[in-house]
This record gives C-alpha cells, structure tokens and sequence, in this order.
C-alpha cells in the first residue's frame, strides 16, 4: 500500500509512520480491497480519512491513503513482498506452486519480486497486454519514426543553411558531412512502407519483452528469460506466477496548485479547530 505525506522530513517524522502502521495494521485485519473502503474504516472513534486530515492540518502537508492491493492465495504457494530503498518501492508478488511453500519455492519468489522491482514489468503473461495498450504502444513507435524522417530533414536543411550564409569554400569534411546527412534524409524518406512496417512491428515486439515479466531477461541470469526459470522449477511439479502488484512513491501523482493546496490545507485546519 502507498500513503503519502509531501516531505521526506515530514515522513521520517514519528506521527507520519504511526499513522502508516495504524492503516496498514487495519487493511490487513478488515480484508478490506480499495483505499476508499479503507478510508472510510473507523479505527479509535473516527475514520482513517478522518484521521488522515487531522494530520494534515496539523502538519500543513496533505496526508493520504493513496492505494492498496491486497493478495489472499489462490492455492497452493508462497505470497511474498519485497522493499527497497527506504520504503519508496514495494512489490507484491503470488507463486503457485505444487510444491507448496517449500524453500526452492520461496526463494524463486524473492527472487521473482527482485525482477518485478528492478526491471518494472506491467504484465505477467503477454496475453495479459490489453490490445488498447498495444495499439497506443505502435501509434508512439510510429510517431517517433515520422518524426525520424523529419528530424533529418531539419538536419540537413539547417546544415546546409549555416554552410551558404558561412559563404565560401567548405572543407571536404564538412562536405561530407552534409552529403551524409543528405544520404540519411533520402534513405529515410525512400524505405519502403513495407519496411517501415517491419521495423514498426519490431519496436513493439521489443517492448512486449520489456513490460511482460516472463519475456524479461533475468537480472539473475542474462543467459535466460524468466520463462525460462519457470520452466527449470516446474520439473517434477507445476509453478507458476500468479500475479504481482508493483508501487512506486509517487508515480503518477500530478503536482497540483500549491494555491489550490494552501485553500484545502487551511480548509480542513478550520474544520478541525470547529
């Protein structure tokens, strides 16, 4: 799970990390599933969002339960976490497994939950890949090699200007500089579609094996995907990777309007002084 504050001086704090133990102690007992759901949960008298807005405008930095996800095992196997740098990335990870818990089992968790951390996969399987995603993924790649064809344009026209207002003789190096800025514009501008296209489709089989955990490379092993560590520990028994949940501090947070913040900040310090 994720809550927040704004500062580092404000998380180091004694009140921040109580208020993190008293959530996540909480979520886990409840079984609740969501951060709404665990807001609005009444611990001491008053809800955890309650509790979480006095501390803000006690402190003047927004306190919040962010998100959550919360893993009860599908079967047999191991659920096990993983923490890095001062609690600023956490990775949930699910193995099924035959085996049971057993320590080959449990370790190949830990050491899945280290690729999760390290090498931030979005699926497990490629099946998994929503086509929506992989649609979008293609548009940028196509994007950026339009945009190559029209970079080297701008390249060799911008060279070829500085070249005439210099005046004078040039150099047979800087002549051939500008004929193979020259060569690259044509080469780009005259590849065939059918090539553009395989390269295109290139770029986004590349990045299926970037986002889909079992089309990794092992940070353990570069010799071998992760598919490939699966198969090795499913001789005798089945294991599998259910699922995993990565969170990173403050990804995909948008900075507001610190004018904005001020306003609410002092709203609820108002509420709780009422």
């Amino acid at each position: 799970m994720e809550v927040n504050c704004q500062t580092d001086f404000v998380a180091r704090g004694d009140e921040f990390k109580a208020f993190a133990k008293l959530v996540v102690d909480n979520a886990l007992a409840s079984g609740v599933r969501d951060a709404a759901a665990l807001e609005a949960l009444s611990v001491n008298g008053k809800t955890l969002r309650e509790q979480a807005d006095e501390l803000t405008a006690k402190s003047g930095e927004k306190h919040a339960i962010r998100r959550m996800e919360r893993f009860d095992a599908q079967g047999p196997g191991v659920i096990t976490t993983y923490i890095h740098h001062g609690a600023r990335l956490g990775v949930l990870v699910e193995i099924g497994s035959e085996k049971g818990a057993s320590p080959e089992v449990t370790e190949f968790a830990n050491e899945v939950a280290l690729q999760i951390a390290s090498m931030s996969p979005r699926w497990v399987r490629k099946d998994e890949v929503p086509a929506d995603a992989t649609s979008k993924q293609r548009d940028i790649f196509a994007g950026q090699m339009q945009n190559e064809v029209t970079d080297a344009v701008n390249e060799f026209e911008d060279f070829k200007r500085r070249m005439a207002e210099e005046g004078g003789d040039h150099s047979d190096k800087v002549k051939e500089h500008l004929a193979g800025l020259e060569k690259k514009m044509n080469g780009l501008k005259a590849r065939p579609q059918a090539a553009n296209d395989k390269i295109l489709e290139g770029k986004v089989a590349k990045w299926l094996t970037e986002v889909v955990l079992l089309d990794q490379i092992s940070v353990k092993d570069s010799k071998k995907k992760i598919s490939d560590l699966v198969a090795e520990m499913s001789k005798g028994a089945k294991v599998e990777i259910r699922r995993f949940a990565r969170f990173e501090l403050g990804e995909g947070i948008e900075k507001g309007v610190a004018k904005d913040f001020a306003t609410e900040v002092a709203e609820m310090a108002a509420k709780a002084q009422s």
